[in-house]
């Protein structure tokens, strides 16, 4: 397949902050679950802090809970 026959699946994410919270994959909003499991909260953090590690993520998020309760809280995976 030559370079203009091929489709690439590319996804763009907006993440709109200011006014209301918004998400966006392709256009669709995402509208259901961001008030889940910090969802919004950990989506947030992530975007201002790309390459952050799962420690410093739980450290920031709950520096004022213990560690084993912050991973809990971020997920067991």
């Amino acid at each position: 397949m030559d370079e203009q026959n091929q489709v690439t699946s590319e996804n763009i994410i907006r993440v709109d902050l200011f006014n209301n919270f918004r998400i966006l994959v392709n256009v669709e909003q995402i509208v259901e679950g961001w008030n889940q499991r910090y969802a919004k909260q950990i989506l947030i953090y992530l975007v201002m802090n790309p390459s952050v590690t799962r420690e410093q993520l739980c450290d920031d998020l709950w520096g004022e809970v213990a560690a084993g309760k912050a991973r809990h809280n971020y997920g067991s995976t």
